[in-house]
């Protein structure tokens, strides 16, 4: 975690590497999320590996957590640092929280016994429909924040 202590470069330059490694488990997120959502409707027969949607559940959820506890965090902190208006951010948080709910209730649903999941399979295609949405929208709303709150600041760091 971050302190007010260093001075406004340390903070951008931590940000900056923790944003980068965060930005890598985002692609693959993405391209979990690709290989999985690649069969149009599910069946009971052709449903995906019980390892890979449980593998990917733990992915999304440990992406939408380092967001929220991290990533968003560290951020305004760099904020403060730099005396940035938080406005505009306190417009966007609402709605990744949006986002987040979607994806909890897609990990809800689906990191779930093997037993169970033959019980929700018949609604995979459906549900994953609905997360590549949030998860389009959500990365567009994190590509603000970080505009808004860091990209910015990369000139007064150089």
């Amino acid at each position: 975690m971050l302190n007010l202590e260093k001075s406004a470069n340390e903070i951008w330059e931590t940000v900056d590497c923790h944003i980068s490694h965060w930005l890598g488990e985002r692609q693959t997120l993405i391209s979990s999320y690709c290989d999985l959502s690649g069969v149009r409707a599910y069946t009971k027969s052709s449903a995906p590996s019980y390892r890979k949607l449980q593998a990917f559940c733990e992915q999304l959820v440990d992406y939408v957590s380092k967001g929220h506890f991290a990533i968003y965090q560290e951020l305004q902190l760099e904020a403060q640092a730099f005396h940035l208006d938080q406005s505009q951010i306190q417009k966007i948080y609402p709605k990744i929280e949006i986002t987040t709910e979607v994806a909890l209730e897609f990990n809800d649903k689906y990191d779930v016994e093997p037993e169970q999941l033959v019980q929700v399979i018949a609604t995979l295609t459906q549900d994953l429909s609905k997360l590549g949405v949030a998860i389009a929208l959500r990365l567009e709303l994190e590509d603000q924040l970080i505009d808004l709150l860091h990209k910015r600041n990369s000139k007064e760091v150089a």
